[in-house]
């Protein structure tokens, strides 16, 4: 015979089966309710008849859910117990990853040439300096010396084709050309002059503050360090050329108006004996003197 039953909902929680379950009194219930068989459907209500009341029979069901609502939360504690750890664990191990390689100062191209010049006390050299013009595509070339002293200043003397000097004296840098009636006199600006080495071993000591490295690499007996400004200023971009005792013996510089200005150094004395008055500027007779 047919039985006649209303449909009944199963709900994971306790409330849907309020809302679902709704048994007459004196309907039977279904052989099979989802998963559970009959004998968890009336485990509570051992005693009752098969026409029992509905009460009883929801109270049966409510208790199964909960206990199997309770066994999942178990399910899901364990799980979740059991897998946090590594989650976190693959978190910590990815930051580490993550974190920035330090590099120590003795490890970069910069510190050996930084620590040989920091110990500078005096330095003589010859230089021979070639200019290309961009807008005039012919080049120039020049021959001089070099003096430097620490706390003193220093000395660009041109000999070749004129001469002339650049003269620093620790306040001000004087330029003056034989050829001309005026000497001018500029007050030193050193964020304008950093990087252009006019003021030679103060930029070599500095380098790393006021370039940043783009390559590095050998010829022969020189390392060649390819820089770029931190800043914006005349030049653009840099080689520096280092011989094996770590003493710089060619500075390239391009500059921004396309002119590359080249210097070579030869003939290099380090920490002799160097006069005062090389760095003090003495007036020359009939000459001018423009302040800038």
């Amino acid at each position: 015979k047919r039985r006649h039953c209303r449909a009944v909902r199963w709900c994971k929680t306790e409330r849907g089966i309020k809302k679902a379950v709704k048994i007459q009194a004196g309907e039977d219930m279904p052989l099979k309710y989802g998963r559970m068989g009959r004998e968890n459907m009336f485990k509570q209500g051992q005693g009752v008849s098969r026409r029992g009341s509905a009460v009883s029979n929801v109270q049966s069901v409510e208790t199964t859910m909960r206990k199997r609502g309770n066994h999942e939360t178990k399910i899901q504690r364990s799980c979740t117990g059991r897998y946090i750890p590594a989650f976190f664990l693959a978190i910590l191990l990815s930051a580490f990853c993550c974190l920035p390689t330090v590099i120590r100062a003795e490890d970069t191209p910069f510190s050996l040439l930084k620590n040989t010049y920091m110990q500078v006390n005096t330095l003589e050299a010859r230089f021979h300096q070639t200019i290309f013009i961009s807008s005039l595509r012919r080049e120039r070339e020049f021959d001089g010396e070099f003096y430097y002293k620490r706390q003193k200043g220093f000395l660009w003397r041109y000999k070749t084709p004129k001469v002339k000097y650049f003269l620093y004296d620790g306040r001000f840098i004087w330029q003056g050309q034989e050829d001309k009636t005026f000497i001018i006199k500029d007050k030193v600006n050193k964020e304008k002059t950093s990087g252009t080495f006019l003021d030679l071993i103060e930029d070599i000591a500095k380098l790393d503050e006021i370039f940043v490295l783009k390559e590095h690499a050998k010829a022969g007996d020189f390392e060649i360090l390819e820089l770029l400004p931190k800043r914006d200023n005349t030049v653009k971009s840099a080689r520096v050329w280092i011989d094996n005792q770590n003493l710089v013996r060619k500075i390239q510089l391009y500059e921004f108006t396309g002119n590359i200005n080249t210097i070579e150094f030869s003939s290099i004395k380090l920490n002799r004996s160097v006069e005062d008055s090389r760095f003090i500027f003495k007036q020359e007779t009939g000459k001018e003197i423009i302040e800038r």
